[in-house]
């Protein structure tokens, strides 16, 4: 059960406390400096930046103050996963296109420190679902709870199979499929998922 740190629904502004929101053995946090430079490595990992719509490489100075203000805008926003039990950094997940009129957002930006994650092994048991599953859930339920959001969307490389699969996991449902035009000016297809509030409400009591 994904714990929610008490804040305002969505007609005011999102809680401006650091942590946002908390699952099993992971928290989701407003990064200090020095985590939104780890975020910005992350990203700019050729392995990571493959699979983002936008895949160029982010200028380490701008993307930091960016990553820092996002708390500020409320539309988007860039978050830490740490771990519960010693404050590692696992990797990060955000939102963006955050709509209050239609009661929708676009959810993503989700990135696995995978060196980290390969440290948990002794740490928890099988059962555990990994650490960026466990903060995917947590930011789902508190989508629908404290943002006040009808519906979560997403959208997803049709070439990501690993994406395609988790974001099912999460509860999202495919429901298009689009080509769009890149930054770059190349064209790729994404597969556009969503998650209804009543379908949420279905899967948060099993």
């Amino acid at each position: 059960m994904t714990e929610i740190v008490p804040s305002e629904t969505m007609a005011s502004q999102l809680p401006e406390s650091r942590v946002v929101c908390i699952g099993e053995f992971v928290e989701l946090v407003r990064p200090t400096a020095e985590e939104a430079d780890r975020m910005v490595r992350l990203r700019n990992e050729p392995a990571n930046r493959r699979w983002f719509f936008d895949n160029r490489i982010l200028d380490p100075i701008q993307s930091r103050r960016w990553i820092l203000e996002s708390s500020q805008r409320t539309h988007d926003e860039y978050l830490a996963i740490r771990w519960r039990g010693d404050g590692r950094l696992m990797g990060t997940i955000g939102w963006s296109g955050l709509s209050r009129a239609q009661g929708s957002a676009w959810f993503g930006r989700i990135i696995l420190d995978r060196k980290e994650a390969r440290t948990l092994r002794y740490e928890v048991g099988r059962r555990y679902p990994g650490p960026m599953l466990d903060a995917a859930i947590s930011l789902r339920d508190y989508a629908f709870t404290d943002m006040g959001l009808r519906v979560m969307r997403a959208s997803v490389l049709a070439t990501n199979c690993k994406a395609l699969a988790f974001t099912k996991r999460v509860g999202l449902r495919p429901f298009a499929v689009c080509d769009r035009l890149t930054p770059r000016l190349t064209t790729m297809r994404t597969v556009e998922f969503a998650l209804t509030i009543s379908r949420w409400k279905v899967l948060a009591t099993k």
